[in-house]
Formats: structure tokens, C-alpha cells, sequence
């Protein structure tokens, strides 16, 4: 059953009697001054009713498919605007133009960010608030908190896991800082005294020697500073899974990764002949990427190629791959690699 909507749009028929938008429009007396004492011209006041009804409708709307709840009219305002900020925050919360990388001085538990823009988003109330050209902002893993640009917690984090960045606001004080956490953007962070408001960063792995990943972070993209090997030597001739768990985030919060695929090789046989398609896909249907190789050479010889790169969807934090048309070609390998990631932090 549809969630009631009382605003409804007024002389919107097909022969509704309004004026026309150029004539409404160049009656700058009207539209400036308003209607005077006199006779009502009631095409007139459908067009202006009509606009103002129209508009009403969209709004309610927008408060209904936005938060779940119902748009009444029943003379007051409160829990229309208290849900009309719902309804913007629940569109609000991003990070556009973030830069970001490991602390040059402490790598290992400190990471930089800034950003263009930063919308920050009060849970509770739905209010947002934009900070725009940030300064560089040094989140620490090895502060204590509670804490703005430090843990979200007492305790030291759990090595093994995906931690998660957040900017955090202080309206009273109009400051932005950062803190992170291993509570998802679905729960969001426990925030320190003052901060009302955060934004999702992005996702780092902390690793079993409780240290960041080393990944450089430009918009909506994380990538590795050293591509990291999820394949090596290669050779199943049966469909193979390969999990990626430390690698990629969550598929919740990891819209996309990237796979480089970088050599792969077959032994010809002893005519010389050699072939070899390496087949990857994400879903076990579609084949995302395919790379082959065929040819005539020297005898039982090793010939490869380098591969191709490719960012394809998080579907489940990984990949499964196959060795096909081999032919009487032999020793069959491949090597692929993870570039990086995306996030769902709203920016590009």
C-alpha cells in the first residue's frame, strides 16, 4: 500500500484552466505586485495555485520515498521539516576530491586525507553541514578514544580486519576532524564529546601486524602502492575460486576492484605448437576477461605475453579463473595481481 502523500498537485489536467507558462511569465505586474482588489481572473489563480501545489506535492514526495514516512497535512510543520532534513541527510553524506596516503613518517598507523568537499551528516536529526578545501588531517590507529583523529575506541583494533575512516564534526566549534573505526558506514562510528555529524572516508585493511595497507586514496579509488599477487602460477584447468578477503573490501562498501593481469604462458609441445586461453570470471557465468596466446616456436619452449587490466565488480571479494583450448600445449601459468579498489564514500 502506497505511504500517504497529502499534498496533492492542483489543475494539472490537460485542459486545466491555466495560463501558459510564457504568458504567466511576462505578466511581470502579476508575478512582481501580486493580485489586486477587483474581479479574480480564474486562470490566473490556477496558474499561480497550480505552481505552488505542484511544488508542495514534489517536496512531500521526495519526504515519503526518502525516509518511509508519511507527508500529512494537517496544519502543523514540525514533522514535516523534521522529516524533510531526513530526507536531504539521507542524500547528503560525502566526500568529494579526497586525497589520501600513508603518514610519510609513520606509515604503518597513521594515514593523511583531505578533500574538496566534505558534506558531514548528523544521524540523528538528518542535519548537514559542508566543509569545503580541507587542510591535511593525520588520522592515528595508536591513539586511545573516543578521540577526534584517533580510535573510535579504548582498545588497540584487532589485527586482521577492515578498518574504516570516517571525517567527524563539531558544530559548536565549526571542526572537522577525523577518526576510524572497525564499525562499518552502516553502523557508523562512536563519536567523541561535541561531534555530532561524519562523512565515510574509506576502507584499510589492518593487517596481522596491525599496520595499514600502504594504498594511496584519490577520490572514490584506493589504490596500492604495490599491486598486491592474488594469482600465481596459475594453472587449473577446472574452475577455481580465488578469495580475495584481505584484499577487498566488503562488496557492502567496495563497489568495484581491479585486476591486473600480468603474464601468462604455456610450454609448446614437441612440434612446436602452442596455445592457451586463460578465462576469468566474477560470477562463474560471464567471462569478465580473457587472454590467449597461440603460435608455433621451438620445441617444449616456454612462450607468454603480458595481460591486461581490467575493473570489474565486487561481487564477492573475488574471482574464479580457468585454463582452457590448451591443446597438446603444457606447463600453463598465470600471475594476477589487485590494483586497488573503490568505496562508497559518494565522491569521484
Amino acid at each position: 500500500m502506497p505511504i500517504e502523500n497529502d499534498f496533492i498537485p492542483f489543475a494539472v489536467g490537460s485542459d486545466a484552466n491555466v495560463i501558459s507558462q510564457a504568458t504567466y511569465a511576462e505578466n511581470t505586474d502579476l508575478t512582481q505586485s501580486g493580485f489586486s482588489a477587483g474581479i479574480a481572473v480564474a486562470n490566473q489563480l490556477n496558474k499561480v495555485w497550480r505552481q505552488s501545489s505542484i511544488m508542495a506535492a514534489v517536496l512531500a514526495q521526495f519526504i515519503v520515498d526518502q525516509t518511509g514516512s508519511t507527508a500529512i497535512d494537517d496544519g502543523t510543520t514540525a514533522t514535516l521539516l523534521a522529516n524533510l532534513k531526513l530526507a536531504v541527510g539521507s542524500n547528503g553524506a560525502r566526500v568529494s576530491g579526497l586525497i589520501g596516503i600513508n603518514n610519510s613518517t609513520t606509515p604503518l598507523t597513521q594515514y593523511n586525507v583531505s578533500a574538496a568537499s566534505v558534506t558531514v551528516l548528523n544521524p540523528t536529526t538528518g542535519a548537514t553541514a559542508v566543509v569545503v578545501n580541507t587542510a591535511t588531517i593525520t588520522v592515528n590507529a595508536a591513539t586511545a578514544g573516543p578521540v577526534a583523529n584517533g580510535r573510535d575506541q579504548s582498545a588497540a583494533f584487532t589485527a586482521s580486519q577492515w578498518l574504516y575512516l570516517y571525517f567527524i564534526y563539531n558544530p559548536a566549534t565549526n571542526t572537522l576532524s577525523t577518526t576510524i573505526s572497525a564499525a562499518t558506514p552502516a553502523a557508523g562510528p562512536a563519536l567523541p564529546t561535541g561531534y555530532t555529524a561524519w562523512a565515510y572516508i574509506g576502507t584499510i585493511y589492518w593487517n596481522a601486524s596491525s599496520n595499514f595497507a600502504q594504498v594511496y586514496a584519490r577520490g572514490s579509488w584506493f589504490a596500492y602502492q604495490s599491486p598486491v599477487a592474488v594469482l600465481a602460477s596459475g594453472s587449473a584447468t577446472t574452475n577455481t575460486p580465488v578469495s580475495m578477503p584481505t584484499v577487498v573490501p566488503p562488496t557492502a562498501f567496495s563497489p568495484m576492484f581491479e585486476l591486473q593481469v600480468t603474464n601468462i604462458s604455456v610450454t609448446s609441445a614437441s612440434g612446436g605448437q602452442y596455445s592457451g586461453t586463460f578465462l576469468l570470471t566474477i560470477d562463474n557465468i560471464t567471462n569478465s576477461m580473457i587472454q590467449g596466446l597461440q603460435g608455433v616456436g621451438g620445441a617444449s619452449a616456454t612462450f607468454g605475453i603480458s595481460g591486461s587490466v581490467k575493473r570489474l565488480p565486487n561481487l564477492s571479494q573475488g574471482f574464479s579463473y580457468i585454463w582452457g583450448a590448451l591443446g597438446s600445449s603444457t606447463g600453463q601459468s598465470a600471475n594476477v595481481l589487485c590494483g586497488g579498489y573503490s568505496v562508497s564514500n559518494g565522491g569521484e
